[in-house]
C-alpha cells in the first residue's frame, strides 16, 4: 500500500476564494496549471478548474473580472488523509467522478494528489481513469 503522502503534490497554489476569475487565468497561465485551491481565512474551501472557468464563466456569458471564485468554484473540497491508500485515493476519485483530491491533515491543506499522480505511481490505474473519463471506453 502507496499513502497519498508518499505521492502527493505538496506545493500547493491557492488563492482567496474573494478574488477574480481572472486572478485565477492569470495564475494558471503564469503557474502553468490547470487548477487553484481557494481559500477564506486560510482555510481550503474549493477548488475552481479550467474546467469550471469554461462551464460556470465563459459559456455563460460572466465577465472573469466581475466574477468571484466563491461564486463559481466547485465546493467543498473533497479531501483524504495524507496515511490514506493510494487505492482509496484513486476510488473516492472515481466514485465522485473528480481529479484532485485535497489532502487534510489535522484540519490543515497539506497538500493535493491528483489522478496524475496515481497513474505515475501505479500504471495499471489508468485504465480505471480512462472509464472515468471516457464513459464508453471499453478494452
Amino acid at each position: 500500500m502507496v499513502a497519498v503522502v508518499k505521492i502527493m503534490t505538496s506545493d500547493v497554489v491557492t488563492l482567496d476564494e474573494s478574488k477574480t476569475v481572472l486572478d485565477a487565468c492569470n495564475l494558471f497561465r503564469a503557474k502553468k496549471i490547470g487548477s487553484v485551491i481557494t481559500l477564506k481565512a486560510g482555510r481550503a474551501t474549493g477548488i475552481l478548474t479550467e474546467r469550471d472557468v469554461v462551464e460556470r464563466v465563459v459559456c455563460t456569458g460572466k465577465s472573469a473580472g466581475k466574477t468571484y471564485l466563491k461564486d463559481v468554484m466547485s465546493s467543498p473540497l473533497l479531501t483524504i488523509d495524507p496515511l490514506s491508500s493510494m487505492e482509496w485515493a484513486s476510488q473516492m476519485m472515481i466514485e465522485n467522478k473528480v481529479k484532485k483530491l485535497g489532502v487534510v491533515e489535522k484540519g490543515s491543506l497539506i497538500g493535493v494528489i491528483t489522478a496524475t499522480d496515481i497513474v505515475r505511481a501505479e500504471p495499471k490505474m489508468y485504465e480505471e481513469f480512462l472509464k472515468l473519463w471516457i464513459p464508453h471506453f471499453k478494452r
